[in-house]
């Protein structure tokens, strides 16, 4: 007989995948829905989720593999070249892998592929190349980045976590899987050896509705010692550091990554501004906390005030990040509760150019590179507009759509758009492979690509026909899910090339394309072109990653 709870979650599965993903198939809408539940707590965003499934042939029972450095997403080849300099020491790099089937119990075949294959891509004492011939190459791609993360961080002495699931429809796993999951969850400790950062959890229907259910709270109290109400509707309160503390964590003590989203600067670690924030919280000088700290900026929808209750509807703090990790990691450490107190400052912005305003004003006070400010840029703001006038969702704000239940395939994000940009306007396709997020984070490349001087529609027709590639690729059969990804930006730069019937065409050539225009002759003639040179080149990501593809195609 089945089970109520394997009932309810193949139903709201079926109806997420209908209103979310209808092109996809369910087993690989369901390695979707378990991705964002497991990583929930991490805040993926649509390409974060996107960039770990490595479900296909060869995968060694691997769906899903994700690696987070400081809460960070790596996705791409790691680089931390200028970043380390601001990472804390002992900061943790997690490591999330699933297993997902859309059946109703569990069984012992997928742990005993998770036991042959933990070893051979975690053992860091073994030489990955070995296992060049037994998995798919998106696998084989993911654990070398993990490898790659440890050695560019080693000198910061990484705790390392590794989190592996198992997903089911199912209840109640009977022995001889307990026992598979044990061993699992041994090998794991042998090569990672703290139980605390080490754990194999079997998750049923019922435990996946529970995580199903687990929303960031759209509200959120904050109960303050003083409080100033401006005409205007804006608070200026000040808290206990225990009650702030509060507010920034959850109901299992952990940080609120969410209430950070639309902050521009992630935690910068060892700073000599966030050393000084440290010795302040532990030293305790004579000096209440709030006459030596700047304070915390907070945009809401709404404050609702009772007493000396504040309840705010969708709360943002847009500037006080250092601040709030650092009583963050002072609280967790033990401490007592703390009576100074912090200036809380709460704006309700009507508008959102007025909010992208107050977010990029609270965070020009010190020097921040001009990429970290990307969102609130006017070009995005126009770029947003635009497409949602062509049923495009563009996510200059992390998860702005997806949290709205807005159908995956309509969500572009800033990097997505990037990089069709890179490939189709200025003919880099190989930099659009290799480099999806560095596009965020490199002025020259953000410049070039988000050039005043474009027609919008540029940007309507470059995600258009990198979509409609991935598409035509995917529906083809014959070729592998690598195969998509690295292949898809070259397509999509030849179709502009031949539909423009130029070598080089101008952003003004290209905007004037239509979707309709885009004829199957055409988009196989392309693929035609891309595909026996992809291959005689070897036909991996390092090929795609690479410039001669890309020449060889041009000529």
């Amino acid at each position: 007989m089945k089970s109520s709870d394997a009932y309810l979650l193949r139903k709201m599965v079926e109806q997420r995948q209908k209103e979310l993903a209808p092109e996809l198939k369910p087993e690989e809408y369901f390695n979707w829905f378990v991705a964002d539940q497991v990583l929930k707590i991490h805040d993926p965003s649509t390409d974060d989720i996107k960039a770990g499934l490595v479900d296909g042939p060869d995968d060694g029972g691997v769906d899903g593999f994700y690696i987070l450095a400081g809460n960070a997403f790596i996705s791409e080849d790691p680089d931390f070249t200028e970043s380390k300099r601001f990472l804390p020491n002992g900061l943790t790099i997690d490591v999330i892998i699933f297993q997902a089937k859309l059946e109703e119990s569990f069984r012992e075949r997928p742990l005993d592929l998770l036991l042959n294959t933990v070893p051979r891509l975690f053992d860091l004492k073994r030489p990955l190349g070995r296992v060049s011939q037994l998995y798919n190459e998106r696998l084989r791609d993911a654990a070398k980045r993990f490898r790659d993360t440890v050695d560019q961080l080693s000198r910061l002495c990484p705790q390392i976590s590794v989190r592996v699931h198992y997903a089911t429809l199912g209840s109640g796993p009977n022995r001889k899987v307990l026992g598979k999951a044990k061993d699992l969850e041994e090998e794991l400790l042998r090569l990672f050896p703290s139980r605390q950062r080490t754990s194999v959890r079997l998750l049923g229907a019922k435990e996946l509705l529970e995580l199903a259910r687990m929303r960031e709270p759209s509200q959120s109290e904050l109960c303050c010692t003083d409080l100033l109400i401006l005409e205007d509707g804006a608070v200026v309160a000040l808290a206990t550091l225990h009650e702030f503390y509060r507010f920034i964590t959850d109901e299992n003590g952990e940080f609120r990554h969410s209430l950070f989203e639309a902050n521009v600067r992630d935690y910068q670690g060892k700073t000599s501004v966030n050393s000084e924030i440290r010795r302040t919280l532990i030293e305790r000088p004579e000096e209440d906390f709030w006459w030596l700290n700047n304070g915390i900026t907070v945009v809401a929808e709404r404050v609702m005030p009772t007493g000396k209750k504040l309840t705010l509807q969708d709360p943002q703090i847009v500037n006080g990040l250092q601040t709030s990790r650092e009583i963050f990691e002072y609280f967790r450490a033990g401490v007592p509760e703390d009576k100074r107190k912090i200036l809380v400052r709460i704006v309700t912005p009507k508008r959102p150019e007025s909010r992208d305003r107050i977010i990029k004003a609270t965070n020009s006070q010190t020097t921040l590179p001009a990429a970290s400010l990307r969102a609130t840029d006017e070009i995005q703001w126009k770029i947003e507009q635009f497409l949602s006038t062509c049923g495009w969702f563009y996510e200059r704000r992390k998860n702005f759509y997806k949290n709205q239940g807005k159908p995956l395939n309509s969500i572009v994000s800033i990097s997505e758009l990037g990089q069709a940009v890179m490939a189709v306007v200025l003919q880099e396709p190989g930099a659009a492979r290799a480099r999806p997020s560095s596009l965020l984070n490199r002025d020259d490349d953000y410049r070039r690509v988000f050039d005043e001087r474009f027609p919008i529609e540029v940007y309507r027709i470059a995600i258009e026909l990198v979509r409609l590639v991935e598409e035509r690729l995917r529906a083809a059969g014959s070729f592998k899910p690598e195969d998509v990804v690295n292949m898809k930006f070259y397509v999509a730069m030849a179709i502009a090339a031949l539909a423009c019937r130029q070598r080089t065409p101008s952003p003004e050539k290209i905007a004037n394309l239509r979707r309709d225009e885009i004829k199957d002759e055409l988009v196989s003639k392309a693929i035609g072109l891309v595909e026996p040179l992809y291959k005689e080149l070897g036909g991996n990501s390092v090929v795609a990653k690479g410039s001669e593809l890309g020449k060889r195609l041009k000529e």
